[in-house]
């Protein structure tokens, strides 16, 4: 607070001393204020407009609210495998008349399915998107989808109780997020970028932002990446 009290023509300010330095300068300078108050019609005031600090970053929260959103399948295939290991189903399973091959598609299904439809919900909130472009984008979103199920698959394999596969989530899904949210505010280039390429959510990453720009030669590009991707991942796990 500023005390104020009339001196004359004029007026006086006191503050306690222990303000902050702009409550001081207010304090000093309001008497200068009321002796010139007669020449405040001559101020032209011009207002400033404020820049949206969150405008520059919008690019980069709209795909990783997508990422985190195909990263759902992940989730529900690891959780679907470590409650069977846990229940005793997985014994049951592996007497089952079914092949690998059958048993793998039960288990990439469910999870695939959940993630590409949360993620293609997302991409009709968060996009405007032309015919073409929305092709583009629902390519990125099954494939990313598609790799997402399988390493979920990976994680319910290696982990032997609920706690253990909750790290490995936790661990994949910060390196999902963090690589191309990194990679995207320093400007990975070069063979840096080559290989953060390793992880699957930078390219799906790269593509969405890339579709926003209107940049469709890097969408098709990352959309070919995740196609290997997709390859490398289930035919690792069906070796496994």
């Amino acid at each position: 607070m500023i005390g104020v009290w009339a001196d004359g023509d004029s007026l006086k300010t006191a503050i306690s001393g222990d303000e902050l330095d702009i409550f001081r300068q207010a304090a000093a300078t309001l008497p200068t204020l009321y002796e010139r108050r007669t020449a405040a019609e001559q101020v032209e005031i011009q207002t400033l407009e404020r820049p949206d600090i969150m405008e520059s970053l919008q690019g980069i929260f709209i795909p990783a609210v997508l990422i985190v959103a195909m990263f759902m399948g992940c989730t529900f295939n690891a959780m679907n495998i470590i409650s069977e290991k846990e229940d005793g189903v997985a014994f049951v399973n592996e007497i089952l008349p079914q092949t690998s091959g059958q048993y793998i598609l039960q288990k990439v299904v469910v999870g695939f399915l959940f993630g590409s439809l949360s993620s293609v919900v997302t991409a009709c909130i968060c996009f405007r998107l032309s015919l073409q472009n929305f092709g583009i984008m629902l390519a990125l979103i099954v494939l990313s989808s598609f790799v997402a199920a399988l390493i979920g698959l990976f994680i319910g394999k290696f982990s032997e109780g609920l706690m253990i596969g909750v790290v490995y989530i936790k661990i994949v899904m910060l390196l999902f997020l963090a690589v191309p949210i990194v990679c995207a505010l320093i400007g990975v280039s070069g063979l840096l970028a080559v290989i953060c390429n390793i992880v699957p959510s930078q390219p799906a990453f790269e593509g969405i932002m890339a579709l926003s720009n209107g940049n469709m030669g890097t969408a098709m590009k990352d959309t070919g990446i995740l196609a290997i991707h997709c390859i490398a991942w289930f035919a690792l796990y069906v070796l496994l």
